[in-house]
């Protein structure tokens, strides 16, 4: 006899008669609290679930699935039963109240003869009288404690002979005992989790404004990732906050560990575990997240998979996504976790840390361990943690200083070895050189007296060593460290250095600068390349950044202007990725701005000077950057004009870094004395080469031969000019010798060495030789155009009035006798009135200009007005055309500020 359906109401158990205060009269619906806030993506879900079998609610207390779910059901009161599950429900037989649920609304489910409410055919008979309902009805079940295993059974058996007419919605804080793997495979389950439950900031600011929270929308966002949206904890925090003065500051008090918020997270998650489940809270509650592994070390080998199953549960413990087998407690509930075992069992606390400390230091999670071993008290266990996994040089080099600052508190007198190290590395990031010598010293002496097999130790007191040594600019100390480090090296064990790279790095690079100091520039390069090839690790990247940064300076002083433009970008890109700083990279500007100069893009060189000097003012102490930042400042004034300033820079470099290597010493002379020579004081040039400490530097013999003719030789001494001869030395010989064919009229043979120096100069478009040529030199590359021709790179940045200079044959005066414009130009321009008219073709304005060329503006202005009046022009776009009408100005010139340079 099949069952029928009546529309009459009955008296059964969850029939209108029975519903008690709190629900809807209609549907048995819980009430919704005040400031209810529409949540339509979650709604939209519900709506889309209930088209198939079963949605599952599952989440935490407090994380809004009854709110969610009864707020989306009002919105179908003629479909939807409601049927709330509770401790003493799950206790008594669950059917008749289902069947009780399904009849409100009118419905009756009439049962066949011999079958009533305590039956066990109850299931099969209620599923037959559902299947032949014309409409699905839709079921929820909202469980406060865990569905028995027979009636998920049953529940499931329900789903599946109902034929699609019973939609059933479960809420429960732990997930069921149904089959959920093959709804899941079968494509027929919806899934509502705590993430999805979370609130977003958007909905979370409605949430406090339908409280009475008048806040901004940054203290808005605080409190949503303070609470990460957790449903309770939003309304929580705005009860709290309603009461404060001013609830804008009052947010960042927001805790987990005292008032409403801890009361409710005691009451209804922390109090609700068995003893052993409370304990495994409480244990694990010390460690941010919780590893496999580490989970056992802190409450037993059962712990990991009793973590998990609360996980499951629902205890406010959140699996990572990317780490599977991973979990983390929700901030508050851990907050309030900490604090109960604090004032349950402060004598835990101390050997829980320890025993977290000792296994993050066994899993190379040294940061960490070092946390657990302050939070303990057991500094000197901190401080071998450090130096026992190769962590001496993140101390140093990690950004931001999180291990460094966790260190700051170690006590002074905390004696032994390790405690001295970590002391001395704190003194050296402060720049207390004697504190950290001192510190050394007393870790060798007790070193000294110890057995062997100190390899950690030993090679953190030699990189400490090296590291002082270096920004001291104590070469010989420095490089005798970095021996022994590289020896201790080989002996320290592989897979601590893989997790440590930056250790490695530190001495290649500390090696490297010593090397730097000796002006052993090949060997330097061939430490900071090993440097670069020790790599790096997230947050320590410095070592390496200032690897590739003096390798760029090494290339940039070689004249290998295109590896050391490719140096500095890896740099720059390094040092932006690992936001190392907020200012720009010192050497890797200084070598863009020495690349500028070389190839004579005077804005590119002086932007980057400007920009390195602003970095070297953060208390660089970098001697080759310095000198190399001084040279090429010097050479840019010099570029503009400025003699004296040039001058005057060089001076400051030797005032400001007195105890410079010989070698730098060297080359800030030479270059005094190339512009004592171009000032026309050869005599005093003579002066300051006899003070150079290397006199078989190639320079010193070119610049011996261009004193000599500026002091009436007839012709200059034959240079060097083989392979080993630095590139710019090569060229500026070859010019020499130009100028020296010259003088003695033989112009062909000038134009050969011309020739020569160009194809030299062509693979790094080496410009500056040419554009500082002596005079006669740079006429006779303007009257050959076929030399030009060959040479178009020369014009491409820089080079203004080359490349369409007249052909062989042809004089200047001649090409300008020619057009008919020439008498419009009244008396030649002055060089700065030139360099004046190449800016403003290039459309820079008066501010630019002036900038570029260390001018005042009214300077500038004075040029202007003196270009048009010997053009006979009232504005400059007319000079500018008239200009390179005139071949004054290139047609690159013309174009330059419409299109990328060079």
């Amino acid at each position: 006899m099949a069952p029928e359906v009546s529309e009459r109401p009955t008296g059964r158990v969850g029939g209108a008669a029975a519903l008690g205060p709190g629900t809807d009269s209609t549907l048995c619906l819980p009430a919704l609290p005040r400031g209810t806030v529409d949540r339509p993506r979650l709604r939209e879900r519900l709506e889309a679930g209930v088209t198939g079998p079963l949605t599952l609610v599952s989440a935490p207390a407090g994380t809004g699935k009854t709110v969610l779910t009864s707020s989306w059901a009002r919105r179908h009161p003629e479909d939807v039963r409601w049927l709330s599950l509770d401790d003493g429900d799950m206790a008594a037989p669950l059917w008749p109240r289902l069947v009780g649920a399904l009849e409100l609304g009118g419905a009756q489910v009439r049962l066949p003869d011999g079958v009533n409410e305590g039956n066990e055919p109850l299931p099969d008979a209620l599923a037959t009288t559902l299947a032949v309902r014309p409409h699905p009805v839709v079921l929820v079940l909202d469980c406060d404690a865990p569905l028995p295993a027979d009636v998920a059974a049953g529940l499931d058996h329900l789903l599946r002979r109902s034929h699609e007419r019973l939609r059933l919605v479960l809420l429960t804080r732990a997930d069921p005992l149904l089959p959920l793997h093959r709804y899941r495979l079968a494509g027929t389950l919806t899934e509502i989790r705590t993430a999805d439950l979370a609130f977003t900031p958007d909905e979370a600011r409605v949430l406090l404004a339908a409280a009475g929270l008048d806040l901004s929308p940054v203290a808005a966002d605080a409190v949503t990732a303070r609470t990460q949206g957790w449903a309770a904890g939003l309304r929580l925090a705005a009860l709290a906050l309603a009461t404060r003065a001013e609830p804008e500051q009052a947010v960042h008090d927001l805790r987990g560990d005292t008032g409403a918020v801890a009361e409710y997270l005691i009451a209804e998650l922390l109090d609700s575990q068995s003893p052993e489940a409370r304990q495994l809270l409480l244990d694990t509650s010390i460690a941010d997240v919780l590893r496999p592994g580490l989970v056992e070390a802190l409450a037993g080998p059962r712990a990991e998979r009793d973590v998990a199953l609360l996980a499951k549960g629902n205890v406010l413990i959140e699996e990572l996504a990317e780490r599977p087998g991973w979990f983390r407690y929700h901030a508050l509930f851990r907050e309030l976790l900490r604090a109960q075992l604090a004032y349950e069992s402060p004598a835990r606390l101390a050997p829980l840390h320890r025993a977290a400390a000792t296994w993050l230091a066994g899993h190379d999670m040294v940061e960490d361990a070092v946390r657990h071993d302050a939070a303990a008290g057991a500094w000197d266990d901190a401080a071998w943690h450090v130096i026992d996994n190769l962590a001496l040089g993140q101390v140093l080099v990690q950004q931001p200083p999180v291990l460094r600052d966790t260190l700051a508190a170690l006590p002074a007198d905390v004696e032994g070895v390790a405690p001295a190290l970590v002391r001395a590395a704190l003194a050296l990031t402060a720049a207390d050189d004697e504190r950290c010598l001192n510190e050394v010293a007393q870790a060798r002496e007790l070193l000294a007296g110890a057995r062997d097999g100190w390899t950690e130790a030993e090679l953190a007191a030699e990189c400490l060593t090296l590291a002082q040594a270096s920004a001291s600019s104590d070469a010989e100390r420095a490089l005798q460290a970095a021996r022994a480090a590289a020896q201790l090296l080989d002996s320290a064990p592989r897979e601590r250095l893989r997790a440590h790279p930056e250790l490695p790095a530190l001495i290649h690079s500390g090696d490297g600068a010593a090397q730097l100091l000796r002006g052993s520039l090949d060997l330097a390069a061939h430490a900071f390349t090993q440097g670069v090839h020790a790599g790096y690790a997230p947050g320590r990247e410095a070592p390496v950044g200032s690897c590739l940064g003096h390798l760029a300076l090494i290339a940039a002083l070689r004249c290998q202007l295109r590896r050391a433009t490719d140096l500095a970008a890896q740099t720059v890109a390094l040092h932006q990725s690992a936001n190392l700083h907020a200012e720009p990279n010192e050497t890797a500007e200084i070598a863009l701005a020495w690349v500028g100069m070389e190839t004579y893009d005077l804005a590119g060189a002086s932007r980057h000077t400007m920009r390195a000097a602003a970095a070297s003012q953060g208390g660089g102490n970098d001697p080759l950057a310095a000198t190399m930042l001084a040279l090429v400042t010097s050479r840019v004034r010099h570029a503009h004009g400025d003699l004296v300033g040039a001058l005057e820079v060089l001076d400051g470099a030797r005032a400001a870094v007195p105890a410079l290597p010989a070698w730098m010493q060297d080359e800030l002379r030479l270059e005094q004395a190339t512009l004592d020579l171009v000032g026309g004081r050869a005599t005093r040039a003579v002066s300051v080469i006899e003070e150079l400490a290397d006199t078989a530097n190639p320079a010193v013999a070119l610049l011996r031969s261009r004193a000599s003719l500026a002091l009436g030789a007839d012709t200059a001494t034959p240079t060097v000019t083989g392979t080993a001869t630095p590139l710019a030395v090569r060229v500026n010989s070859l010019l020499l010798d130009s100028h020296s064919h010259l003088t003695l009229g033989e112009e062909e043979l000038a134009r050969r060495a011309v020739e020569r120096a160009l194809l030299l100069a062509a693979p790094e478009h080496l410009r500056r030789p040419f554009r500082e040529a002596p005079a006669e030199v740079r006429r006779l590359m303007r009257l050959d155009g076929d030399l030009l021709a060959r040479h178009r790179w020369l014009g491409a940045r820089g080079q203004r009035g080359y490349a369409h200079a007249p052909s062989r044959g042809h004089r200047a005066g001649e090409a300008m006798s020619s057009s008919p414009l020439s008498a419009r130009l009244l008396e030649p321009l002055t060089p700065k009135e030139q360099e004046v008219l190449e800016h403003l073709a290039a459309l820079e304005d008066t501010e630019e200009i002036a900038g570029a060329m260390f001018v005042s503006v009214n300077t500038v202005r004075t040029h202007v007005r003196n270009i048009l009046r010997k053009f006979a022009v009232s504005r400059r776009n007319q000079a500018v055309r008239l200009a390179r009408e005139l071949n004054l100005l290139t047609a690159e010139d013309a174009d330059r500020g419409l299109t990328p340079s060079g």
